[in-house]
């Protein structure tokens, strides 16, 4: 039985031209008894916090505190009509570092909320699907001193390489090149957001990723994991199941995973 899930409605930190994008909406699960720790969840790409029930509901039966965002411009904050997604950045590549810059603002204000309702001195993990993935690898890098640890489930760093070979963003891709952007200069750009620029920072991470993954490829995931050479981050590579593991394969990596980092 799925987890009851509480709608909360926080504060966003960075002030955008998009009025439904300037609160972050979310939903907060809640395990029975005193919580082990808390997790930040992350949806994916042109996605919303609702795809990620499950998954935050399994972190509540297994006694975790857990928030799921809305992330800009997603779900409740996206500019379509009926929540859908649209990309409000084309011609201009430095919209994707402020994308980033955003989401990375309300995963702290997640965590800061976790902070508040939550017993003092508790521990805090991220995970995230797909583009939450990236973003967890992300937060890791930058916000080290918040994240106990994170799971990134099909999610990578390289974020030029990404845009540029991912089969879901063909559309970014296209804009990018018509505008005369390759992977090195894009690079470039991007470098704000890259969280290989932060390797040392990145402990205590599991990465989980697909071979035959085209929408983040399975190369990156391992150039991405190879990064971070800390020993305590882990790898684990899945065939056959595309972008999509399933949430028991994911759960029994991660789970234990968590725990032994916890």
């Amino acid at each position: 039985m799925q987890k009851p899930m509480t709608r909360v409605e926080l504060p966003a930190v960075v002030q955008t031209p998009w009025e439904q994008n300037n609160v972050v909406p979310a939903v907060l699960a809640m395990p029975d008894g005193e919580p082990r720790a808390g997790m930040v969840v992350l949806h994916g790409y042109t996605s919303n916090k609702e795809t990620m029930y499950d998954i935050a509901s399994g972190l509540a039966e297994w006694g975790y505190a857990v928030v799921v965002p809305d992330l800009p411009l997603h779900g409740e904050r996206a500019l379509g009509s009926q929540g859908k997604f649209e990309y409000p950045f084309y011609g201009d590549p430095t919209g994707i570092v402020n994308a980033f810059e955003n989401a990375l603002a309300d995963v702290n204000t997640c965590a800061v909320y976790l902070r508040e309702i939550l017993s003092p001195g508790i521990k805090l993990g991220i995970t995230g699907f797909s583009m939450g993935g990236c973003l967890t690898i992300l937060s890791m890098a930058r916000m080290p001193e918040v994240f106990t640890t994170g799971v990134s489930i099909v999610g990578a760093a390289k974020l030029a390489r990404l845009f540029l070979t991912s089969s879901i963003c063909t559309d970014i891709r296209d804009d990018l090149l018509s505008v005369g952007y390759d992977e090195e200069s894009l690079g470039q750009v991007l470098l704000p957001v890259e969280a290989t620029e932060h390797p040392a920072a990145v402990k205590n991470l599991l990465m989980i990723g697909a071979v035959d993954d085209l929408i983040v490829p399975g190369e990156l995931v391992v150039r991405t994991y190879d990064s971070f050479p800390d020993p305590s981050n882990e790898l684990v590579m899945f065939e056959g199941c595309g972008h999509y593991p399933t949430l028991q394969d994911v759960a029994e990596h991660s789970l234990p995973f968590l725990a032994r980092s916890f």
